[in-house]
């Protein structure tokens, strides 16, 4: 299963579930030699990003701001994970993979895969 930490954490697309990249609007801090023809870089430089940055997806082309990844922050830890496991399931079986496939690259037996839809089924009947 795709866990993302650090930049990553918690991000998703709100659109088609994507966790992988993201196209950011930063701000780089740093130096830079100014050239006839542009700017080349120099080391020491770092980038910045605010809640309002603009992001789009490189999958889906989703487009919105920073703050919109994180949706999955907000989501209870046993929803999110169970959320997280059925969204990884999805993206390995619409690239073609067999059930069996799917559960075996995401190291999940298919008891556990069970319990999961047993508890976003039970979710959404409690939710109406």
């Amino acid at each position: 299963m795709t866990v993302n930490w650090e930049n990553l954490k918690y991000k998703m697309c709100p659109k088609c579930g994507y966790d992988g990249h993201f196209l950011v609007n930063v701000v780089w801090h740093g130096q830079v030699r100014l050239h006839e023809d542009g700017t080349e870089e120099m080391s020491g430089g770092h980038t910045l990003w605010e809640e309002s940055s603009y992001v789009q997806c490189p999958q889906c082309d989703w487009d919105g701001e920073m703050k919109q990844l994180e949706w999955m922050k907000e989501i209870p830890p046993i929803f999110s994970s169970n959320l997280i496991t059925l969204v990884e399931y999805c993206k390995l079986t619409v690239q073609e993979c067999t059930h069996e496939e799917a559960l075996t690259e995401m190291d999940l037996e298919d008891e556990a895969f069970e319990n999961v839809l047993e508890f976003l089924d039970d979710l959404l009947t409690e939710i109406g």
